[in-house]
């Protein structure tokens, strides 16, 4: 009998398949070793190591070397007598910027001496009267014992000198806490009268003063005048606010050759508020940290580095080598010819870079996204 050639070739066909299902039913595949294979297979595809290394986010700000500056301000509200300054000047600490006009302080205060010395004497006043009503008391209970009074009446005598004693020592407290009270706020305007002037906390040189004329009023926190460092310099930057600043895991400046940690210096809120409404320009000022500053120069650029998410050496891959599904994150093995899935934990991430944390040794080669 004649074969036909399709229909022997469609029995052999039959045939393999039929073995290979019975080996596959018999164990005899393997499949218990054999990890997900994800296609395509067999495909050449880059490759990356997992590797230690320093990971970031990084925002690189324009900034310029300016003078380190002081601001000082009105240590009370009183009016203003004489400026000692103008701006241009060089001052050293303990100079004297400012003179304040007290006289009416002062008037306070011989009003206030002579209130105190009043209060003084009438609180002693009290004092011995309350102390000779206790005297009186007790001559008369004693000359009631010796005439034989009653019981009863010595009794009551002693009620009443009890009485008054512990008056006296109530009124006592409260006189002194007077007195107290009265001795503070005099010794508060004593020295207010005696400290008529502001003198410079700094070395510098004046850069601004208020508008101080015979007479202005000062209110207590003003600003009155900027003093300029000649020798200790900050770096001036793009205006970012404090959120910002605190999320940052490290802050440095270039300058030149030389890198320098700096910190962002906290800003006035209400110096910040008059700048936004008057439309001046607002900086954020950094001081350099823990470093010689001889190279640097008043003018010279800086380049402002805001560092986040920066971790030192961790095992890391390139973002491009981490997928994500609703299982977690995961990698593809480098294994031979196949890509084997990996379940992988990760860290830090980074635009570049993520943190590995468990799921992969060093060393492991993965495949990258094409």
């Amino acid at each position: 009998m004649t074969v036909h050639p399709l229909r022997g070739k469609g029995r052999l066909t039959a045939a393999l398949l039929a073995i290979t299902i019975l080996l596959i039913a018999s164990g005899c595949s393997g499949s218990a070793g054999v990890p997900e294979l994800i296609e395509p297979q067999n495909a050449q595809r880059p490759t990356c190591t997992a590797v230690r290394k320093t990971i970031y986010d990084v925002e690189v700000l324009d900034g310029e070397v300016v003078p380190e500056i002081t601001q000082v301000r009105a240590d009370k509200a009183t009016l203003a007598l004489s400026c000692k300054v103008i701006p241009g000047q060089k001052v050293k600490a303990g100079d004297i910027l400012l003179e304040y006009d007290l006289q009416d302080a002062e008037e306070r205060l011989e009003d206030l001496k002579a209130d105190y010395d009043f209060l003084k004497l009438k609180l002693e006043t009290e004092e011995s009267k309350e102390a000779g009503d206790i005297d009186i008391a007790r001559i008369e209970l004693d000359k009631m014992r010796w005439q034989g009074a009653g019981y009863m009446s010595i009794l009551r005598k002693e009620q009443e000198i009890e009485r008054l004693e512990l008056e006296n020592t109530q009124h006592a407290e409260e006189r002194a806490f007077e007195l107290k009270k009265a001795e503070a706020e005099l010794a508060d305007l004593e020295e207010t009268v005696n400290n008529n002037v502001m003198k410079s906390p700094v070395n510098g040189i004046v850069v601004y003063t208020a508008n101080l004329q015979y007479g202005t009023q000062i209110q207590q926190k003003d600003l009155l005048f900027i003093i300029a460092s000649e020798k200790k310099f900050q770096i001036r930057s793009e205006y970012k606010s404090s959120r910002v600043i605190e999320s940052c895991s490290k802050i440095e400046a270039r300058i030149a050759a030389d890198t320098y940690p700096i910190a962002a210096q906290p800003y006035d809120q209400i110096e910040y508020s008059r700048r936004i409404i008057s439309g001046s320009s607002v900086y954020t000022y950094y001081k350099i940290r823990g470093a010689k500053t001889d190279n640097v120069k008043m003018g010279d650029y800086a380049a402002v580095f805001l560092y986040t998410n920066y971790r030192e050496d961790v095992l890391a891959l390139p973002s491009t080598a981490v997928y994500r599904d609703s299982d977690g994150y995961y990698v593809y093995l480098a294994d031979g010819d196949h890509n084997v899935r990996q379940t992988v934990s990760v860290g830090a991430v980074t635009e570049l870079y993520y943190e590995i944390t468990d799921g992969l040794e060093e060393g492991a080669q993965v495949y990258v996204k094409e």
